[in-house]
């Protein structure tokens, strides 16, 4: 990205600066020939001096660039002024070579400041002069030419190199790169001027050519950054060496020029070996993108595939924990108690695993909320030091600035519980364990190279231990589902696995950092968010779950509708139930009194939530919504029914949770939803 400074890119800053430096420079001059000060025409006494219609050139060179700078009037008789001064020096330039290759004498150099006496040939520029004039000239007329940036930089190119060598010439002091006859040298400050102009030129279309792939983030771009300003500047400070110890006497000429080609050969292998090395860091850098889009990819496959088996598997377990809640609150339960506790148990623990399936999917119901990372660590502080050992140190390194971020603080638990027990199981013989936060930005170049992040600032979170370790094999599978390298039978493989989703569902990134035998790291970074940190205050529901109002269930899953009707009628609701949206409506519309609350499934055939709600709420504007979910996928991200919404109910659910959500649902404030 181009460097910006008050809004501008700085080489519009540099082209404006460019061009009243040529401007200045070229009044100066014909200030110094209008008042016969000679050290505004020449610089050096003794050494050529700018000629007035040189300095004329220069001053139009100057005012040309202004106009078109960039960010400049733009307007179109600004364009066209620029243009024609353009083309106006390029002419000049063109008239005075002319004058040199026939000997027609044109009289342009008489047209300024010809004292009495003089030769007008004694004003006249130099034949190089000129033909910079006409490549300086026409680059400047044909900036705006939309194709044109082929000849423009050409031109531009050629004149810097006109000028210099005019400054080699007098850095070297060989004459014959500035001086032709004695009134045809190129003046010191005539071959600066000239190299302004170039340089003018190629910045005000910096998005094209040398200055385009320059200023480009490709690896291109780095390289030329590194060799052409060593390419340019070394030959020359050599060979100035070079001279200086010939002219003092300190070696032979023989010697002088072995010494000049032995530098000359270490300088270009040296910039081999750079660029090689560069080229190679550039390769290694597109290989690990590579490796983490293709890993992204693969997670994103095997999350689709554990999104879609936990979904399904939801539905059932809602009916087999709920079918045994009711069986378990019957008024004789005793004979199939244990029975019933086993499959509900069994339910329980299947639910667990499809919340584990879920967060490795990235598809887990989420409730974020803008928290404090340190204020959450310090309120869990009692458990997680009970998870730790007394051969194991535990420590605390809080960011006293810590930024805030938008979490689930509930899975934020869950995620520091499962870091801190496989850390634990990492130092069998005791250890170190620390729990540290920070704060941190990542720039644009470092995102480039991680597809993991996107530039900005970031609050961390870190978990180190000073454990075995693991090698690069284990830790390039470390958050593949059902991977793990305990002992069969200890772990599930879900654990990492629903660590690494929970961090990407929320907008974060996790790497791992691990040598065998050095201990491990994983570094976990959130989006910063300047937003206070939310307070929930969780209160009990102390008032009656039972209710008396008509609630329509919707559900295309038959064993999930009866579970929750007869959950719902055993606490003396008056249930109604419909297996898809559009049998919903004719429930609705064939029905003489109001419903008080939808409890829907989201996604179904036929017509999902979002659209059995708006035509509901035609009927029942004050109708509360329930939504109940396997799972956050996008259809369930689009559904968005805020007005009166009790929220999403994520499945499986107790008939406890039931309940309670029903209750207070219907207690809130009436939603008064914009839909009609």
């Amino acid at each position: 990205m181009p460097a910006k400074h008050d809004g501008r890119p700085l080489g519009a800053r540099w082209v404006a600066a460019l061009a009243v430096a040529l401007t200045l420079l070229g009044g100066a001059v014909l200030l110094g020939w209008a008042l016969g000060l000679e050290p505004l025409t020449a610089v050096v006494p003794g050494l050529a001096t700018m000629k007035p219609n040189t300095a004329l050139g220069f001053l139009a060179c100057g005012v040309a660039l202004w106009l078109q700078r960039p960010f400049g009037p733009g307007s179109p008789w600004a364009i066209r002024l620029a243009q024609g001064s353009g083309v106006a020096v390029a002419l000049l330039g063109l008239l005075t070579a002319v004058e040199y290759r026939t000997g027609w004498a044109g009289g342009f150099d008489a047209i300024l400041f010809l004292a009495e006496g003089q030769h007008p040939s004694e004003l006249r520029m130099s034949e190089a002069t000129a033909w910079g004039f006409v490549m300086g000239g026409t680059a400047v007329a044909l900036l705006r030419l939309p194709r044109g940036w082929p000849l423009v930089h050409g031109a531009a190119l050629a004149l810097a190199t006109l000028s210099g060598a005019a400054l080699v010439g007098y850095l070297y002091g060989v004459e014959a790169l500035y001086a032709v006859d004695p009134f045809g040298s190129v003046a010191i400050h005539t071959a600066l001027a000239f190299l302004l102009v170039a340089v003018g030129v190629l910045l005000t279309r910096p998005d094209r050519g040398i200055v385009g792939l320059v200023r480009s983030d490709t690896a291109g771009g780095s390289t030329s950054r590194v060799l052409f300003p060593t390419v340019v500047l070394v030959p020359f400070v050599l060979g100035r060496l070079h001279l200086w110890g010939l002219e003092g006497g300190l070696y032979p000429p023989a010697f002088g020029s072995a010494l000049f080609a032995v530098a000359t050969a270490a300088l270009c292998v040296g910039l081999v070996w750079l660029n090689a090395r560069r080229v190679d860091r550039a390769a290694q850098e597109r290989r690990n993108l590579e490796s983490q889009i293709s890993h992204g990819r693969k997670m994103d496959a095997v999350g689709r595939l554990a999104g879609g088996i936990a979904h399904d598997f939801n539905n059932v377990l809602t009916a087999v924990i709920n079918t045994a809640d009711l069986a378990l609150d019957a008024p004789d339960p005793e004979s199939v108690r244990d029975d019933l506790l086993t499959i509900r148990g069994a339910g329980v623990r299947a639910a667990k695993l499809t919340s584990r399936l879920l967060a490795v999917s990235r598809r887990q119901l989420l409730e974020p909320r803008v928290l404090s990372i340190n204020e959450v660590l310090r309120e869990n502080e009692a458990i997680l030091r009970s998870l730790v050992p007394s051969s194991v140190q535990l420590e605390w390194q809080f960011a006293p600035d810590l930024g805030n971020a938008r979490l689930d603080r509930s899975q934020l638990e869950q995620i520091v519980v499962n870091l801190v027990v496989n850390a634990v199981h990492a130092m069998p013989e005791g250890g170190t364990l620390t729990i540290r936060t920070a704060n941190t930005v990542f720039e644009e170049r470092y995102a480039d190279r991680h597809a993991d992040v996107a530039p900005g600032a970031y609050t961390v979170l870190e978990v180190a231990d000073t454990g075995i370790g693991m090698d690069h094999e284990v830790m390039d599978r470390i958050f593949e589902p059902f991977f793990t390298t305990r002992p069969a039978g200890e772990g599930t493989g879900l654990g990492l696995a629903s660590v690494h989703g929970v961090v990407r569902q929320s907008g974060g990134a996790i790497w791992v950092y691990s040598e065998p035998g050095l201990g491990t790291t994983f570094k976990l970074c959130f989006p910063r968010v300047a937003e206070a940190a939310e307070r929930v205050a969780e209160v009990a529901h102390r008032g009656s779950l039972r209710g008396s109002e008509r609630v329509l269930v919707v559900d295309d899953d038959e064993a999930v509708r009866r579970a929750v009707v007869r959950a719902l009628a055993s606490a003396g609701y008056r249930v109604e139930s419909a297996e898809n949206g559009r049998a919903a409506l004719e429930v609705i519309a064939s029905s003489a009194e109001a419903f008080d609350l939808l409890l829907t499934d989201v996604v179904m055939p036929e017509l999902g939530a979002r659209g059995l709600v708006e035509q509901a709420r035609a009927w029942y504007p004050d109708l509360r919504v329930i939504q109940m979910s396997g799972y956050a996928g996008d259809a369930v991200a689009r559904v968005g029914l805020e007005e009166g919404s009790g929220g999403i109910l994520a499945k499986p659910f107790t008939m406890a949770e039931l309940h309670r959500r029903v209750r207070d649902t219907l207690d809130a404030a009436p939603a008064h939803a914009g839909v009609r």
